[in-house]
């Protein structure tokens, strides 16, 4: 296992081989199709017969006529470079049962090797089952492991025991892996760029560009296509107006789902140089993260930063490979980032691998060039990781799998494990955030030789100013650039209040002012309207295709909708408040229409909850006043009457003391009075105009309605208070007398 910095020659191992030897067969594992092809193309440059088998070339292939798995079993190609899934396939599998292409199988190089412990515990599994491919092989196989960035301790081990490497049969070959002509330079990521914007990447179009090739050749790595995707739209954006009619070749988005055909012309312009080179940046993935081999990239932007400090380096080290070449890796890392890296150095003051102020020193380190030369050293012994390992203070105390930690203190909550950076990585940012020497605490972390002095390049030993964005899009000059679908939003100002806004507010129901409750229901309603203005505008607006209804109308603009709603009464006041929204000239009217039926939807639902709380409360009043009547009944001795009926047919005094007829029908006995007590149900009917009344006690009140009760063990409920018609009025004395003594007649029943 040979590690070495990138562009340390590595691949000499491979291309070595097969011009001394032309009759070997050389099968090398790469972890992308970009390697592959890329590895393929570089070593027919150097007169070695190379073929990259995967999905996307068979495809191709086949449209031409051509079986790349028959053509490699006729061996007609010196090296065959195929990804760690094709070995799984039933036609590797005939590969190797061909006895001709079995016997000439002589070499088996697994590139970077680092990735069977980072992308092989989740991402691809497959590539920690290389082993079995091994012991496949004919007798006298060699095995060939490259890297420029395993961790030693936990990690190597790892390796070690995927590849099927047995003690003391392996050389482990450590060399210095620090890249002197490469600055580390981190900044801290200042604007927003959950959007469609990001200023802190300005810098990356200067004013004033004429051609692709006055921008230095540079990579920008993001975290996902998506992120990318609105990476590239932006910058394009600011690209001069000569310059636009070519936008998608001077920036390209490279990634895994692009066709077979834009994959090969980006890896083409990968290699154009001079005054004729038609690209200047490349946004790509993590694509192109390993053993890309451009001779004159001259610097590197990862917008964030990567996940592990195996990527951070790996991706450092794409620029500056030609000769006398300085590149830059330029770092920009989130706060969220930067808050995990001070609390992991706070919490662990004794991780062997922390770079500690008293270890660096002012005094920059000479270069010294990787030992390329050195002789193969001896055999490895009983401990495989620290037998080859260049010394170092750390050799001996550096262990990447536990890390003991203080009792005191407790780890910071992971929000997703997944999706952590990784230890190392936070000493790195850590070393940043400390003002150390950057390249020293990589150095410490990988046991490169120089572990006691600055580098005097990477940003901790030599600030640098921050490059200024571009003045906000409101100004005339850049809106003019920039089409509408990526003006910058402008943070809305503070309501003012005025004379008709207070009389608007006065008339408006107290039942329709909005509750959270409400918001949050017209907050989701106005997403899923997002959702489908931007779907039924993809037709006419193609780059609507990779923009989410978040990104369409963001949280502030949604805020500034439901804050007094009910003011947005015409499209202009809508407009007035969307003021800086991108988007209103193509889907402004859609969203005034999708708003104007939400707002009455939302105003129909307070309608029906104020008419619910209504009747909740008038039958709360009206059992209030039924038990007043009940306990008014009881106060008069009429607790125990179930019926009261009066009927008044004459005006004659003498009639009313003498019914004409009483009716009295039988009633249950009271249970909770004695049984003497217990009085018939009587129907009194008087000659009289018709009137009920109770007792000339409700005098000053309304006298109430009774109604039957179903229940006899119960007192009479009274459903609703009489009228103004049935107060007692002029010539109507006579009434309330004889309700007197009624009163006293029915004690005597």
């Amino acid at each position: 296992m040979c590690i070495n910095a990138t562009g340390g020659g590595k691949s000499g191992l491979i291309y070595i081989p097969a011009i001394a030897r032309k009759d070997m067969i050389i099968l090398v594992i790469e972890p992308t199709n970009f390697l592959e092809h890329d590895m393929a193309r570089n070593l027919g440059a150097k007169g070695v017969t190379a073929i990259a088998i995967n999905a996307e070339a068979q495809e191709t292939a086949l449209r031409a006529g051509r079986n790349l798995w028959a053509e490699a079993q006729d061996c007609r190609y010196q090296v065959i470079t195929i990804s760690p899934e094709s070995l799984r396939s039933s036609e590797f599998d005939k590969l190797l049962a061909d006895p001709t292409f079995y016997k000439r199988w002589g070499l088996l190089v697994v590139d970077e090797v680092h990735l069977i412990d980072e992308w092989g515990r989740d991402f691809r599994p497959l590539y920690q089952d290389i082993w079995s491919v091994r012991s496949r092989g004919p007798d006298g196989l060699v095995v060939v492991a490259l890297s420029a960035t395993v961790e030693p301790g936990h990690q190597t081990d790892a390796i070690i025991r995927h590849l099927g490497f047995r003690k003391g049969k392996y050389f482990l070959d450590r060399r210095d892996c620090e890249r002197h002509n490469i600055d580390f330079i981190f900044r801290d990521i200042e604007f927003s760029f959950t959007g469609q914007t990001f200023r802190d990447l300005d810098w990356l179009i200067p004013p004033g560009l004429k051609k692709a090739s006055d921008v230095p050749k540079c990579l920008v790595y993001c975290e996902t296509i998506e992120m990318g995707h609105r990476m590239v739209t932006y910058l394009r954006s600011l690209l001069p107006p000569p310059l636009k009619q070519h936008a998608h070749t001077v920036i390209r988005h490279m990634h895994s789902l692009n066709c077979p055909d834009c994959k090969s012309e980006g890896l083409a312009a990968l290699y154009e140089s001079g005054d004729a080179r038609t690209t200047a940046l490349f946004v790509t993935t993590a694509i192109l993260e390993v053993g890309i081999d451009v001779p004159d990239i001259e610097s590197v932007v990862m917008f964030p930063a990567p996940l592990s400090a195996s990527s951070l380096v790996q991706r450092s080290g794409r620029p500056a490979r030609g000769r006398g070449m300085h590149g830059k890796a330029i770092i920009h890392v989130k706060k969220t980032e930067l808050e995990l890296a001070r609390n992991y150095v706070e919490m662990n003051p004794a991780d062997p691998r922390l770079l500690q102020s008293e270890n660096s020193t002012s005094t920059p380190t000479i270069p010294t060039p990787a030992p390329v030369d050195a002789p193969l050293p001896a055999p490895s012994p009983g401990v495989p990781t620290q037998s080859l390992t260049v010394s170092s203070p750390l050799s001996k105390a550096v262990s990447t799998s536990k890390i003991h930690r203080p009792a005191a203190k407790k780890n910071p909550p992971k929000s997703s494990a997944s999706r952590q950076p990784c230890s190392a990585l936070l000493l790195v940012i850590g070393a940043h955030l400390r003002g150390l020497c950057i390249t020293l605490q990589i150095n410490m972390i990988y046991h490169n030789p120089n572990t006691s002095h600055n580098c005097g390049r990477c940003s901790s030993c030599i600030p640098q100013p921050r490059p200024r964005a571009r003045v906000s899009s409101t100004s005339s000059s850049v809106s003019s650039q920039v089409p509408i679908m990526l003006q910058r939003p402008a943070f809305l100002p503070a309501p003012t209040t005025n004379d008709s806004t207070d009389s608007i507010k006065a008339k408006l129901p107290g039942h329709r002012k909005l509750t959270q409750k409400d918001s949050e229901e017209i907050s989701n309603r106005l997403i899923k309207a997002a959702h489908r203005i931007l779907y039924s505008s993809m037709s006419s607006a193609p780059y609507t295709l990779f923009i989410s209804p978040k990104c369409f109308l963001p949280p502030h603009f949604i805020k500034a909708i439901t804050t007094d709603l009910y003011l947005i009464t015409t499209e202009a006041i809508l407009k007035d408040r969307l003021e800086g929204w991108r988007y209103w000239d193509t889907c402004g009217q859609a969203l005034w229409t999708a708003l104007s039926t939400i707002t009455f939807e939302i105003a129909a639902l307070q309608d029906k909850r104020h008419a619910i709380s209504l009747s909740k409360r008038r039958a709360v009043t009206q059992l209030k006043v039924e038990e007043r009547v009940r306990a008014q009944n009881i106060a008069n001795g009429l607790g125990h009457i179930k019926r009261v009926k009066l009927v008044l047919s004459g005006p004659s005094e003498a009639t009313l003391l003498e019914p004409r007829a009483v009716e009295t029908h039988a009633m249950p006995p009271d249970r909770t009075q004695p049984t003497h007590a217990a009085l018939p149900h009587p129907t009194i009917n008087f000659p009289h105009k018709k009137r009920t009344l109770l007792s000339a006690s409700s005098r000053n009140t309304a006298p109430p309605k009774v109604r039957r009760q179903t229940n006899s063990d119960t007192a009479p409920s009274v459903a609703r208070s009489l009228g103004k018609e049935n107060y007692p009025g002029p010539g109507q004395s006579d009434a309330l007398q004889q309700g007197e003594l009624l009163k006293q007649n029915l004690k005597q029943f």
